[in-house]
């Protein structure tokens, strides 16, 4: 059980950080569009 809870907070970190760079990079986009 344990395992499978580190195993998903790992992926919820991920995804965070993905989102996030997206994020800037969308906004940086706009910024200069």
């Amino acid at each position: 059980m344990p395992i499978i809870i580190k195993l998903r907070l790992s992926l919820d970190k991920i995804d965070y950080s993905w989102g996030f760079s997206l994020g800037k990079f969308y906004l940086a986009a706009i910024t200069h569009a």
